[in-house]
């Protein structure tokens, strides 16, 4: 496989799983305009919004019997119903955000494969497992790219792997033009990936999770954070009853002149998509100079 099917098939990926991201953001707009529409209609007949709008019913089918049983309904206001859309809509955020972290790690193992093909001396030799190097001449990039699956702690190992082979890449993803921490954000987003995945994106433990992150990042600092950090990492939370839940929505930012807003799920992902960037262009200056 070339170096440039393997970014363009990443930002292929990418691009549709933006557009699953504003298609999402599109229903759930229309949707809450549609019922605070029918809100406004009800205010002025009958004087408030709390009857009951919608009614849902839940059924079992019984196995010994083969009926189907009501066993439950619920009654919701309008109010209600765009509460949970807000809700379903920020889930839905949470998996892209999932989503776009491993499409991004299957990225980082393909570049990995890839530069293994071209040069195997940019492994190391505890990569290469059992074979003979002076077989591995003969072997396609399939092989590099199997090898490269089974490598211990993904992305980790790998980024580590390219800060050596690539020190303007390292320097990058801390001093650059964006002004962010890539590596710090990288770790970021893996992190809420896991919450997300194993926790349904929910903490009760969140001193604990910033803390795992920062130590990770090389940002603890002997216990002394950086308090901006501290609170970057609290902004994707809001609480409730002791429980602590990331929220990928974006923030309505409200002026004399236009209505804009923060896209706090499409900034996250640009930031994966920045280091694939960076990596996809470094790597084709070393290995395809020919280009």
């Amino acid at each position: 496989m070339e170096l440039e099917e393997i970014f363009d098939e990443y930002i292929c990926k990418l691009e549709q799983l933006t557009i699953a991201k504003r298609s999402m953001k599109e229903i759930a707009v229309n949707e809450i305009n549609r019922l605070n529409q029918k809100k406004e209609k009800t205010l002025k007949v009958i004087g408030n919004n709390n009857f009951s709008h919608s009614t849902d019913f839940f059924f079992i089918e019984d196995p010994k019997s083969g009926q189907i049983i009501r066993y439950n309904y619920i009654k919701s206001t309008i109010d209600e119903n765009i509460k949970q859309i807000i809700l379903q809509k920020n889930k839905q955020y949470q998996w892209i955000l999932s989503e776009s972290f491993e499409i991004f790690r299957e990225f980082i193992i393909k570049l990995y494969a890839y530069i293994g093909y071209k040069d195997i001396n940019s492994w190391p030799l505890k990569d290469y497992g059992n074979i003979v190097l002076s077989e591995l001449s003969n072997k396609d990039y399939t092989y590099f790219l199997a090898q490269a699956k089974i490598k211990k702690d993904i992305p980790d190992s790998i980024l580590n792997r390219f800060r050596t082979i690539f020190p303007q890449y390292k320097n990058l993803e801390i001093n650059n033009k964006l002004n962010k921490n890539l590596n710090f954000e990288i770790i970021l987003i893996e992190h809420f990936r896991h919450l997300i995945v194993h926790c349904g994106g929910k903490t009760i433990e969140k001193p604990l999770f910033i803390e795992k992150i920062l130590k990770k990042s090389g940002l603890w600092n002997n216990g002394k954070p950086d308090s901006e950090k501290i609170d970057f990492i609290s902004s994707f939370f809001q609480s409730k009853d002791a429980i602590d839940a990331i929220r990928l929505l974006e923030i309505e930012s409200k002026n004399d002149a236009f209505d804009s807003y923060y896209d706090i799920l499409e900034n996250l992902m640009g930031s994966l998509t920045s280091i694939c960037f960076l990596l996809f262009n470094e790597i084709k200056s070393v290995y395809c100079k020919e280009i």
